[in-house]
């Protein structure tokens, strides 16, 4: 009979075993794939960047300033931040846009393109150095986050958001 219980035990201890491993399974089959870059906000997004790259003399726009440098359809993003160099002869940029719909990122690309043509145009004859740096501008897409980079290292800038999933 001892022998009898023993293998009873081993087979619920099995089958619970099995079970919890189902669970995990199902758990991670169900986990988006990029978890981590999800709970990122756009500021800190941003921040990160600025900070593990180096990238000073940037100020991040107050919310009532956002009007003034871009053109965005009402709900076309959920939440955002949005740094400009310090100095008026510079035009490097950094924005991160979280997206309120997938679907709408071609109408961000749109809203971001039409801005860094007019910034672009404000730069033409004063700063043709700046100028170039504006109409090399990337953007970048990493789920529903959206990051436009005007920087001396666009390329720097999107292996480091790119890595953040």
């Amino acid at each position: 009979m001892a022998v009898s219980s023993q293998r009873r035990l081993l087979t619920l201890l099995a089958l619970v075993l099995v079970t919890v491993l189902a669970a995990i399974m199902l758990v991670l089959a169900y986990m988006p794939q990029n978890a981590k870059q999800e709970e990122l906000a756009p500021d800190e997004v941003t921040d990160e960047i600025l900070t593990e790259l180096s990238i000073t003399g940037m100020v991040q726009l107050q919310a009532d300033q956002l009007e003034r440098h871009y053109s965005l359809p009402e709900g076309l993003v959920e939440d955002y931040s949005v740094y400009v160099s310090t100095s008026p002869g510079n035009g490097s940029e950094l924005a991160c846009f979280q997206l309120a719909e997938q679907d709408d990122y071609e109408q961000l690309e749109e809203a971001i393109a039409k801005h860094v043509a007019e910034r672009a145009q404000g730069f033409k004859e004063v700063n043709p150095e700046a100028y170039q740096q504006i109409q090399g501008y990337t953007l970048y897409r990493n789920g529903e986050l959206v990051l436009l980079s005007i920087t001396a290292d666009n390329k720097a800038v999107e292996k480091y958001f790119m890595a953040l999933e």
